[in-house]
């Protein structure tokens, strides 16, 4: 009889012969000890890959705001060339160590010379050569950021010659408990200059609401759409 110790779990040991299920809190690769609890060493380490995770969206919430001290301590803007460290400890209830990557509107506003934002995981790793944001001096642009969480938080990078002040809101993640996606071939669902998907055609007032109402255009069990 022997006991598994798995690399994501402090002690889960199972004294089994037999087969068993696990899963693993997140996605990469991880490492499966074999025990014999009679005594002696480890006696065999097999590699595990976990492929991918699910995705929870979350109801958008503001994680980060240099202007107003979310997520930070004062109102002072990102210096140039300089990084912010934003810890995620958890999200809905969710320990960052089960976490694979959240999913995120990045904003930059009020940049006081162009330059780009590049958002990285807080694990010690050199800075990506790739950006995630672009602008221009005085410009605010938004984009949509998935990054994993390796470390308990995300580091933003001001890659500019410039202050700037940044935002961030949480719109999901990945990890345990989600719903896989699957894509499908683009259709238009909703077209307010021609009544698409609204009661009548015309633009939405001033502060005004619409609901788009997908029933019969996706599954019963469906938790979340990805729109354009």
């Amino acid at each position: 009889m022997y006991s598994y110790v798995f690399d994501d779990a402090t002690a889960l040991p199972v004294d089994t012969d037999g087969a068993f299920t696990y899963t693993f809190h997140r996605a990469g690769d991880h490492e499966i000890d074999r025990y014999d609890p009679r005594g002696g060493p480890y006696d065999e380490t097999a590699r595990h890959v976990v492929v991918g995770a699910d995705y929870t969206p979350v109801p958008p919430v503001r994680l980060l705001d240099t202007r107003h001290s979310i997520g930070v301590t004062t109102t002072t803007p990102v210096a140039a060339g300089a990084d912010l460290v934003l810890p995620i400890p958890s999200v809905a209830g969710i320990p960052a160590a089960d976490i694979s990557a959240v999913v995120a509107n990045v904003t930059v506003t009020q940049p006081t010379a162009g330059g780009h934002v590049t958002v990285y995981p807080d694990n010690g790793a050199s800075v990506p050569t790739a950006s995630n944001l672009n602008f221009t001096a005085g410009q605010t642009v938004p984009n949509l950021v998935t990054v994993p969480v390796d470390g308990g938080g995300v580091v933003f990078h001001n890659g500019s010659s410039g202050t700037v002040h940044l935002l961030m809101d949480l719109q999901g993640f990945y990890g345990r408990g989600g719903s896989g996606f699957k894509p499908v071939s683009p259709a238009r669902v909703l077209d307010t200059r021609s009544g698409l998907g609204a009661s009548s055609a015309g633009p939405i007032a001033a502060h005004g609401t619409l609901a788009l109402i997908l029933s019969g255009r996706l599954p019963a069990d469906v938790t979340a759409a990805v729109l354009t």
